[in-house]
Formats: C-alpha cells, sequence, structure tokens
C-alpha cells in the first residue's frame, strides 16, 4: 500500500498517492472491472473523483435494469499467484457491499460480500491468526481456491476477465513451452 502524498482531497488516485506500482496496479484493476461490469451489467458508476464515494469504499455502483437498487463494489489489484490480502481494519471502515480482487498477469479476479468477509475472519482468524505488513498493518492472506471461502462467504466467486489481455512478458513465458514448427 502506498502513503498519500497530499492531505488535499485530488480528483484521482496518482494525484493523491502518486505515479507508483500500487497507484498504476490500482487503476490498472479498476479499469478492467469498470469494463467487465458494463458487460454484465445495465447502470455502471464509475466514482474515481467522488470523495464520500472512495472514503467509503465505493469505486463502482452497478445494477441490472430489474433491480430496484445499486450495489457497490471496492476493486482491489492484489490477487497475486493465488493469493489475496484481506484487512479486517479497512473491511470494518468501509460502507460498499462487494470486494474485488484482481490478479494483473492472469486476468482472474474473485470477488466476495464485504461484511459475510469480516464475520468468516473474526470467527476463523481473530486475533491470532493475523499477519501484520511492513506499515504494521494486520491482515489475513486467502488462497481463491478455498472452498472453505466459497461455502462460507456470501457472493464468493472466482471469475476470469473476459477483456484481460496480458502482459507480453507473460505471453512470451507461454509460447516458449512450445517448439514452432521451423519454415524454410
Amino acid at each position: 500500500m502506498s502513503k498519500r502524498i497530499t492531505s488535499k482531497w485530488t480528483k484521482t488516485t496518482k494525484q493523491a498517492f502518486g505515479d507508483n506500482e500500487y497507484t498504476r496496479n490500482g487503476q490498472k484493476a479498476e479499469a478492467l472491472i469498470y469494463e467487465h461490469l458494463k458487460s454484465i451489467y445495465d447502470e455502471v458508476i464509475y466514482h474515481e473523483s467522488d470523495r464520500s464515494k472512495q472514503i467509503n469504499g465505493i469505486d463502482f455502483e452497478f445494477k441490472k435494469a430489474s433491480w430496484a437498487n445499486f450495489y457497490s463494489v471496492d476493486v482491489k489489484g492484489n490477487l497475486k499467484k493465488g493469493f489475496f490480502p484481506v484487512y479486517p481494519d479497512e473491511l470494518r471502515r468501509k460502507r460498499n457491499h462487494r470486494m474485488v480482487h484482481v490478479d494483473l498477469d492472469k486476468g482472474y479476479a474473485v470477488e466476495y460480500d464485504r461484511v459475510s468477509m469480516m464475520r468468516y475472519i473474526h470467527k476463523n482468524y481473530h486475533p491470532f491468526g493475523l499477519k501484520a505488513d511492513k506499515n504494521g498493518k494486520q491482515y489475513v492472506r486467502l488462497y481463491i481456491f478455498d472452498d472453505e471461502l466459497k461455502q462460507n462467504v456470501d457472493h464468493y466467486r472466482r471469475f476470469r476477465l473476459r477483456n484481460f489481455v496480458p502482459e507480453k512478458k507473460f505471453i512470451a513465458k507461454i509460447l516458449d513451452k512450445y517448439d514452432l514448427p521451423e519454415y524454410d
């Protein structure tokens, strides 16, 4: 996680936290999820510069035409090699409905209900199963293919982003596994 470079409210994450790996990853993840949401739902609102929404952990609101209400989601670009961190204090502070973690290398994502995840962590990890990151913030590292999450956390689902295009460095690794025929 990155620290704010200004105490003033800014319209973009980059202005607030600077141009670094964390902000770039967050912006990529949000762009991918924005396109994903637009392909599924009838209405999607992106709250990139809305201060009250961002403070409450609401990057997007989405709904189908048949629904009476919008649902909200906070997007994180921190899914790596099948694992994602969940920060209980952050979940308690937010007011969004869902969380989505995106793997920017492979195009996978995991979604879950924020309140249900808080209950699951409190029941199974608190206070002894928590780790501390380099800033001293407590978190739990979870595996996306853990069936216990699917059984115990509401709206828990893993999915592949259809609009994901891997970076060239990852394509090269995949192609290196195959022998291509020689041409004269």
